[in-house]
């Protein structure tokens, strides 16, 4: 191809690129590159089956550092969050089992996804000593030019600027379009109501269903719990409605609190409270009608448990007196 002395040869290249101006060492490194990354990208579907694998194996060794080598840098926070979690369902079990295996494999360049099943023991209370668990979610792989990684969900991301940023499942673009910008706007009034930076550099992510927020965030959710908030995100499952759901309103409230560094388990009538408090604030007539015949039967019970009813009293009890 570097014949350009011949006419009847198909030339591949500009008169300009002669064998003269080739440097060795850059061609070199270049086709060393490339063939690497094509070998690499080639045999994605069998490379990332065994990543799979090695995932599944640190997480029935409890092996932190193997398992974090699996996923990208950005993701240890959360991955560490997600074993910790994991190892919480399986105290007291001799080599608990867990397997993760992917259909609908996808590879489009350096990027993948995949429908990930994961089946895994976890104890159990009476006389059964385990029981299996099954959950399957939407992944994401990413090739870092060393090798495949897993990536997280298989979200799609709205464009941050003046807003929360926002994670949604593919195709949804449409129905979210101004999400980020709502929420962002609610946030800091809710923010500015209770005092807190107005500001946030959280997430709002949104799952196409509850098993997938489950399996992404913590295995230990209750089955079909549809919401998630910890410091840095707030996660919700997917609806037509969210931009005018409740859970979207009340959510950025903990979230807030969240990124105050109030937890749940420090002030869990706080976290129930102070949404219930800030949504009666705009319907407090059907707020009242609807909590305070239920607080009523709660104050005649022997020992009144902690629900909506309470946690809303003591919120709005703490908000008069100060």
């Amino acid at each position: 191809i570097w014949r350009f002395d011949h006419e009847a040869l198909p030339q591949y290249h500009r008169p300009v690129d002669t064998p003269a101006i080739i440097e060795p060492d850059k061609l070199e490194s270049a086709a060393r590159t490339a063939a690497l990354t094509v070998l690499g990208l080639s045999e994605g579907p069998t490379a990332i089956e065994a990543l799979l694998d090695q995932r599944a194996t640190a997480i029935e060794q409890g092996d932190l550092s193997a398992f974090l080598t699996t996923s990208l840098p950005e993701l240890q926070e959360a991955e560490r969050f997600w074993l910790s979690d994991l190892q919480s369902l399986r105290q007291g079990l001799e080599a608990p089992r867990f397997e993760m295996d992917a259909s609908d494999l996808r590879v489009l360049g350096r990027s993948a996804t995949a429908r990930v099943r994961m089946t895994f023991e976890q104890a159990a209370g009476g006389e059964q000593e385990t029981q299996d668990r099954t959950l399957a979610m939407d992944a994401r792989f990413v090739h870092d030019g060393q090798g495949w990684r897993w990536a997280g969900p298989d979200l799609a991301w709205t464009d941050t600027t003046g807003s929360l940023a926002v994670a949604y499942p593919p195709g949804r673009e449409g129905e979210v379009a101004g999400l980020g910008q709502q929420a962002a706007g609610l946030y800091a009034e809710i923010a500015a109501i209770i005092g807190l930076p107005e500001e946030s550099d959280a997430a709002l992510m949104l799952f196409p269903g509850a098993d997938s927020l489950r399996a992404s965030t913590a295995l230990s959710l209750p089955p079909g719990q549809d919401e998630w908030v910890g410091q840095g995100a707030l996660k919700l499952k997917y609806s037509a409605e969210i931009s005018t759901s409740h859970k979207l309103a009340g959510g950025l409230v903990q979230l807030a609190l969240s990124e105050a560094g109030v937890s749940q388990e420090a002030a869990p009538w706080l976290w129930q409270g102070l949404p219930l408090v800030l949504r009666i604030w705009t319907d407090p007539v059907g707020a009242h009608a609807e909590y305070l015949p239920r607080l009523q039967q709660l104050l005649a019970a022997d020992d009144p448990a902690l629900n909506d009813a309470s946690a809303w009293a003591a919120v709005d009890y703490l908000r008069r007196q100060v």
